[in-house]
């Protein structure tokens, strides 16, 4: 797709209604335009060139990827793959292009190991082999100081992805009637695992989930919520005050996030709290999603995809103390989750 066909935002639209066209897989490579379909919404809205899904109507299948962080020029760290960290990312690219009937891929943050934009080129250039659209949500290792602040990634993030624009770190956008958000929460003036979404962030989250509250809800972002295992560094700051909003907005169906490099899958309240382990680490996954409306709510079938790079699978579990932890169970991985 040619710079000119770059879909980009347009101003803050004072309705909830879909704003762009829809394209198809093959007019999406092209950078063709037909039809109406999926598009990103509300006060940060974005055009993105989604497919017309494959899949039933009320239904919608993505690829969850998390914690890739790609510099393939550091060395390995433990049992983080760090060396291997494109080569990882290539591959988990490579094997999302085989499969059928996908709608996008997200990338939940720490898509970089440090800040620079040089990572960032070289993050998007393996990005932009997909055969689908991909968005991002950003994580604290793609921030901090003495690199690229939050404005700044996203300036980076758009200048590198030829087919998607985001204003905000924080925006959504809507498949198959399924509302999709994008959050936040990375704090970029401190190195730390911390996170805390300011009050716009979670005003912006509250007004999409009421302006589109016949819609199911999934959010996005790198830090969980609900977590997978104890820390005491690893936490949202304002956890209690999110809690709260989601609570209030009988929509949400879920929330998917990374930084724990863990998989598991819990429920509070009616919402799906689904954490996908790291590509760089031990177990080297990614998550498959097919989420679908249900008779009462809807229901997620979740399949894990291992990283078809055996050697460096086995050398991060050999040096990994905490694999099962990270592994998780049975039921944290090849499942099926109904909410209401």
């Amino acid at each position: 797709m040619k710079n000119k066909d770059k879909i980009k935002s347009g101003q803050p639209a004072a309705s909830t209604r879909e704003l762009c066209p829809r394209m198809t897989r093959r007019e999406f490579i092209s950078g063709t335009l037909l039809g109406a379909g999926a598009c990103l919404l509300g006060g940060t809205s974005l055009a993105a060139a989604l497919a017309p899904s494959a899949a039933p109507p009320d239904s919608v299948s993505f690829v969850h990827f998390t914690d890739t962080h790609l510099n393939p020029a550091r060395d390995y760290s433990h049992c983080r793959m760090i060396k291997d960290s494109l080569a990882l990312l290539e591959d988990a690219v490579s094997s999302v292009n085989t499969m059928k009937n996908i709608d996008f891929v997200i990338f939940t943050g720490d898509m970089i190991d440090s800040p620079n934009e040089k990572l960032i080129e070289t993050f998007a250039r393996a990005a932009n082999r997909l055969q689908v659209p991909w968005f991002w949500s950003i994580g604290n290792h793609d921030v901090g100081p003495g690199g690229m602040k939050v404005p700044k990634i996203v300036e980076a993030l758009n200048k590198h992805n030829p087919h998607f624009s985001a204003p905000a770190p924080r925006y959504s956008f809507t498949v198959n009637g399924f509302l999709f958000v994008s959050m936040c929460g990375a704090i970029d003036n401190a190195v730390t695992a911390a996170a805390r979404f300011p009050e716009d962030e979670l005003r912006f989250l509250d007004e999409r989930l009421r302006a589109d509250a016949s819609r199911p809800a999934i959010l996005f972002q790198h830090f969980p919520i609900v977590y997978p295992f104890k820390s005491a560094t690893h936490v949202v700051l304002n956890q209690q005050e999110y809690f709260g909003l989601i609570d209030s907005r009988p929509n949400v169906k879920a929330v998917f996030s990374g930084h724990y490099h863990a998989a598991r899958l819990s429920e509070r309240n009616g919402v799906a709290h689904v954490s996908t382990p790291a590509l760089i680490q031990y177990p080297n996954e990614i998550r498959k999603t097919t989420v679908t409306r249900a008779a009462q709510g809807v229901k997620f079938d979740f399949e894990m995809i291992p990283t078809r790079l055996r050697n460096i699978r086995e050398s991060s579990r050999a040096a990994c103390s905490s694999s099962a932890l990270l592994e998780g169970k049975p039921v944290d991985r090849n499942a099926s989750m109904s909410v209401k």
